[in-house]
């Protein structure tokens, strides 16, 4: 079962920082559209969170790979001299895994604005009266 857990793992602990900084791009290209303060608050926390993301990667990937070619070369367990070194990797995997989750709270206040109604996704601005039907996924939309 080795080979799904760590295909899980690259696309999560890989990925999940890209998906991070895209994200952060969206948004701050809504925030120069809209011009709103919600915005630029969400956009600066999805930036600590993709910064903390990708540190956090970094760190993991080092410590885990330090702590492999340390368990080839000396053939010991996580349980002798090699326990620092595991529990850097352990910690900062963790702490990636958390960081990715706190960066999708952060789509929390985008999702207040929408409402669902059967298929047809309707998305109201902030400060604005109108809705805007959003019926097909490549951006059909009219105004309601």
């Amino acid at each position: 079962m080795n080979v799904p857990h760590h295909l899980g793992a690259f696309l999560t602990f890989v990925f999940g920082p890209v998906c991070c900084w895209l994200h952060s791009a969206i948004t701050w290209k809504t925030y120069k559209e809209e011009r709103k303060t919600e915005f630029l608050i969400t956009f600066l926390c999805q930036i600590a969170m993709s910064f903390v993301s990708t540190c956090l990667l970094i760190i993991f990937s080092g410590s885990f790979g330090s702590y492999k070619h340390q368990r080839l070369l000396q053939e010991s367990s996580k349980t002798d001299t090699l326990r620092d070194v595991f529990l850097t990797s352990t910690i900062s995997e963790w702490l990636l895994a958390i960081s990715i989750i706190l960066f999708l709270l952060t789509f929390i206040p985008g999702f207040k604005k929408m409402e669902f109604d059967g298929i047809v996704t309707k998305w109201k601005a902030p400060g604005s009266e109108k809705s805007v039907l959003c019926g097909r996924i490549l951006g059909c939309c009219s105004n309601v």
